[in-house]
């Protein structure tokens, strides 16, 4: 979309509860080839958005790429207070973190990694993490998380709440470890399009990707490995989950071929989650399932920094 190149989408959501006054210049897509400007910088934005939210069902607006940094930066400082406010709605925070997240997925897609964007997505996955911490168990969480969202916004969340759920089970564990849990999970799949995501939960522990799949699924790994590799703005342990998240005890994953004794004990933590939420969605998220998904997982991953993984997977599921 030609029209588009010098432009980042924003939720109109997004603006409609975090911008009562918007110090850039927004822009309304017409069509694909036609953007128009609908306010000027420093005008009152709220009430423009929202009407024309209301009236035309548009769902979201455009900002100049050069002015995107800023705005991320803005609504990153909003974001906590306006998020957790008892006037908000647990719906209503769910929504805002799925289209917060899509403007972090926009802007390493579309414009590029930067400090902003990190900062961002650190705070999304931080708040994600509060919000899901606050549930009962994981399949409780599904039905927050089940109206409205995404495939890939969830499988987000649910590989987030286990592998934070997880490193508390072990004497290391942090409140660190576990954002770098989140963050990541929020960050390893996110050049992928949500078609991408739901055919990949198509697969279980025991059928793993082969083939062009198997290939195309490689590849998106070195991109974001490419992207997000400025320390400053990863840690080393996201960076290296994201890495290995499709790596395998028996060194049949990729890109990398690492066995068990190659992989450290938090990557292999959130390789297990990530497993085991392929065996979620496959199984529908089923109570009545959890033991034989819990019985795969122990057959599958029996050795070393796996099976500790797989016993603290263990232990989350029989305390909830």
């Amino acid at each position: 979309m030609a029209a588009e190149k010098a432009y980042c989408r924003i939720p109109v959501k997004l603006i409609a509860k975090f911008a009562d006054s918007f110090p850039y210049d927004v822009f309304l897509k017409l069509s694909d080839a036609k953007i128009v400007k609908i306010s000027h910088q420093n005008e009152p934005i709220k009430d423009a958005i929202v009407r024309y939210h209301k009236e035309k069902g548009v769902q979201d607006i455009y900002v100049l790429k050069e002015d995107y940094d800023k705005i991320l930066n803005t609504l990153k400082e909003q974001f906590k207070d306006k998020l957790f406010s008892p006037y908000v709605s647990e719906n209503e925070r769910i929504e805002l973190l799925e289209k917060s997240y899509s403007m972090v997925k926009d802007s390493l897609t579309s414009v590029g990694i930067s400090e902003a964007t990190m900062e961002f997505a650190k705070k999304i996955s931080q708040s994600c993490l509060r919000v899901v911490m606050e549930s009962k168990n994981i399949f409780s969480l599904l039905q927050k998380f089940s109206n409205g969202c995404e495939e890939e916004f969830k499988k987000c969340i649910v590989v987030g709440y286990l592998s934070a759920g997880m490193v508390d089970h072990f004497d290391w564990r942090t409140d660190s470890m576990k954002e770098k849990c989140a963050l990541s999970a929020i960050l390893c799949d996110i050049l992928l399009s949500n078609k991408e995501i739901k055919d990949m939960q198509g697969l279980s522990a025991s059928r793993p990707l082969a083939g062009d799949a198997k290939n195309k699924i490689a590849l998106h790994i070195k991109n974001v490995v490419n992207i997000l590799k400025v320390e400053k703005w990863i840690s080393k342990e996201s960076l290296s989950m994201i890495e290995q998240h499709h790596e395998e005890q028996d060194g049949m994953g990729f890109p990398l071929g690492l066995g068990h004794t190659s992989i450290s004990q938090l990557s292999a933590i959130f390789i297990v989650a990530m497993r085991f939420s392929d065996l979620l969605f496959l199984n529908n998220f089923s109570y009545k399932e959890k033991d034989n998904m819990l019985a795969t997982m122990r057959v599958k991953y029996n050795l070393g920094v796996f099976k500790k993984a797989t016993h603290s997977l263990s232990e989350l599921l029989d305390k909830e």
